[in-house]
């Protein structure tokens, strides 16, 4: 009979759903929370000592597993205005990341089982904890790195965006940017940065923290946000505000997302974009 550490086999499951939920945010661009992604990974390590109780049911096993895997990234990833198609994109991208974390490690402890390596040096079958790191950090980089190669596909893309604000109507092409990952802080919106020559036909000011402290419309100043950005510099607040429509045109397929506007001074980029829109838009 096999002998299970609860205590070693909570805290390796944890830090691998950890590795995992960051890995997610990487590729899926998706703002991370570490204490949302603690509670989640550590979920994720209770289950696993709970699995070990739990009764034999063959391949039925991996439903709830499954179900797991999908109540965790709706801890981490959910946000107020989310849908159900982000958390099982979200779920989906976490299940092949700990697939791969898995499976790599899976490989390499088979190859040294192969050699016969007695890696602790005092003949148990105990896999070091040294090792579980390196091929865990092993394959954090790997995913980590795979995801950057996909996400370079969405750099060259454009879309259409159409912006509807009392009653105005503009029209700008974006580029795909993975680079931009900022979100409203209280309704978790992502945030499309456009020029600032765009607020002026759609708010009438210039959009500056100063000119939106002198605005006595109340159907505008309810909708203006002030987000935190990283320049250079250091830290500036971005005027964002949340328009009545926004469509989103990408290639063949168009939709309406939830998202702020926001802007800044942008350089105009690939094929005449003046905006740039997060990926996960």
């Amino acid at each position: 009979m096999q002998t299970v550490y609860a205590d070693l086999l909570f805290l390796i499951n944890f830090c691998m759903d950890f590795l995992c939920m960051v890995a997610v945010s990487k590729i899926t661009s998706r703002h991370l929370s570490y204490l949302r992604a603690s509670i989640g990974a550590a979920i994720g390590g209770a289950y696993s000592v709970v699995a070990l109780f739990m009764p034999d049911i063959g391949s039925f096993e991996l439903i709830p597993a499954l179900l797991c895997c999908i109540f965790m990234c709706l801890v981490v990833f959910s946000r107020k205005d989310g849908g159900i198609k982000e958390i099982l994109t979200a779920s989906a991208t976490y299940f092949l990341c700990s697939a791969l974390l898995g499976g790599i490690m899976t490989a390499v402890f088979n190859l040294l089982n192969s050699y016969e390596l007695d890696l602790q040096n005092d003949g148990s079958n105990d896999i070091p904890i040294w090792l579980l790191i390196s091929v865990g950090t092993f394959s954090l980089l790997s995913t980590y790195l795979g995801g950057k190669l996909l996400r370079r596909r969405c750099l060259r893309k454009t879309a259409l965006v159409t912006v509807t604000f009392l009653e105005k109507n503009i029209n700008f092409n974006a580029m795909y940017d993975s680079g931009n990952l900022l979100s409203d802080s209280i309704s978790g919106r992502p945030v499309i940065v456009a020029d600032t020559h765009y607020a002026k036909e759609l708010l009438g000011f210039e959009p500056t923290v100063e000119n939106a402290a002198h605005i006595t419309d109340e159907q505008v100043t309810r909708r203006i946000s002030l987000v935190p950005y990283a320049t250079a510099s250091g830290q500036r607040m971005m005027i964002a505000f949340r328009p009545d429509k926004t469509t989103v045109k990408s290639e063949n397929k168009t939709s309406d997302v939830s998202a702020l506007i926001g802007f800044a001074n942008i350089t105009r980029a690939v094929d005449g974009c003046t905006a740039l829109i997060p990926p996960e838009l």
